[in-house]
C-alpha cells in the first residue's frame, strides 16, 4: 500500500515520539479511536483536523469545528473549520500537542554518532552540574577564613548539589516525560547552569563594586539584574521542556514568576535586618502587661 504522508508526534523537548504513516488522503487526526492519527491529549478533539494533499506538494489541514483549533509554526492559525496550507516540516500545534508532516520522499538528516545520542545527556549533565559545584565552591573558598575552611567550602558544595537535585527533581516531576531518565539529567543540566551563572554573577557584582566604590549608588543593583536574568532563562528553559506553549509566553511567565520571587525574598530579607538593628517600627497597640512605649521621653523622665 503506497504511503501518501508521514505524521510525526513530538513530545515537550521537539523530540519525535511516534511516526504513523498515511496510505489514504484526505486523513483525520484527533482523539477518537477512528481517527487515523489518534492523539493521547486532553485538549484535542475527537476529530481534530483533517490532512489532504496540495497541488503545491505540500499539505492542507482544516479544522473540524473545534473549541481550541491549530496554529502552524510561523503561518496561520484558526479554529471552527478554518483551514491553513502547510509545507513538509511545518510544525502545527493542536491543544498541547504538536505534529508535523512530511512526503515519503522527504530528505532525512544524516546520520550521527553513536556517542552523541547515547552519551549526550550524560555529558551535559556532568558538565553543568560539575561547573556549577565548582562556581560555589569557589565562591566559598574566596569568602571562607580561618581552621574550618575546608568544612565552610565542602559544606556550601553539599548544600549546592541537594537544591541543584532538589530543584531538577521537582521539575522532572511536573513533566509529562517523568519516566524518562535523561528528562531529569536535561532538567539537572539546567539548574547546574543556573547556579553557575548566579554565583558568578554575585562575584563579578561584589568584585566591581569593590574596585570602582559602588556600595550604595544605582550601578550596586547591577548584581540583582545580573540574578534575576540568569534565574528567569533557566525558568524559561525548564518551562519549555514540560510546556509546548509559545516561547513568549513562556519567556514572560519566567520574568514574571521570577520576579514576583525575588520581590518577597528582598522585602523578608530587609525585614529581618531591619529587626536585628532594632529599626522596625513597633505599634503602640502592641504592648506587655509589664512594659509602657512612650515617644521621645528619657528614662529618668519616664520615672518620675
Amino acid at each position: 500500500m503506497e504511503t501518501l504522508a508521514v505524521v510525526e508526534v513530538l513530545g515537550r523537548r521537539g523530540e519525535v515520539v511516534a511516526r504513523e504513516k498515511i496510505h489514504s488522503l484526505p486523513a483525520t487526526i484527533g482523539r477518537g479511536f477512528d481517527s487515523d492519527v489518534i492523539l493521547d491529549d486532553e485538549f484535542v478533539a475527537p476529530h481534530h483536523l483533517q490532512l489532504e494533499a496540495a497541488d503545491d506538494g505540500g499539505f492542507r489541514v482544516s479544522d473540524l469545528g473545534t473549541v481550541n483549533g491549530f496554529s502552524v509554526l510561523g503561518g496561520a492559525s484558526g479554529k471552527s473549520d478554518a483551514a491553513a496550507s502547510v509545507l513538509p516540516g511545518q510544525t502545527i500545534r493542536l491543544g498541547h500537542s504538536q505534529i508535523r508532516v512530511w512526503r515519503p520522499d522527504s530528505r532525512v538528516a544524516p546520520e550521527l554518532p553513536a556517542l552523541r545520542t547515547a552519551a549526550r545527556s550524560w555529558i551535559e549533565f556532568f558538565v553543568w552540574v560539575s561547573a556549577g559545584l565548582g562556581a560555589v565552591a569557589f565562591y566559598s573558598w574566596i569568602g571562607a577564613t580561618g581552621s574550618g575552611r575546608d568544612g565552610t567550602i565542602i559544606f556550601a558544595a553539599m548544600s549546592a548539589a541537594v537544591v541543584m537535585l532538589g530543584w531538577s527533581g521537582l521539575w522532572w516531576i511536573s513533566s509529562r516525560n517523568a519516566h524518562k531518565g535523561d528528562t531529569f539529567l536535561a532538567h539537572a543540566a539546567i539548574a547546574g547552569g543556573m547556579v553557575c551563572l548566579v554565583a558568578l554573577s554575585d562575584f563579578m557584582d561584589n568584585s566591581l563594586a569593590f574596585a570602582f566604590d559602588l556600595y550604595g549608588s544605582t550601578g550596586s543593583n547591577s548584581g540583582g539584574f545580573m540574578v534575576f536574568a540568569a534565574i528567569s532563562f533557566s525558568v524559561y528553559r525548564h518551562l519549555r521542556l514540560v510546556s509546548r506553549k509559545r516561547k513568549w509566553m513562556l519567556g514572560v511567565l519566567s520574568c514574571l514568576s521570577v520576579a514576583a520571587l525575588l520581590f518577597l525574598i528582598g522585602y523578608a530579607s530587609g525585614e529581618q535586618n531591619r529587626e536585628k538593628l532594632g529599626e522596625l517600627e513597633i505599634p503602640s497597640s502592641l504592648r506587655l502587661p509589664w512594659m509602657r512605649v512612650v515617644d521621645g521621653v528619657s528614662p529618668e523622665k519616664f520615672f518620675e
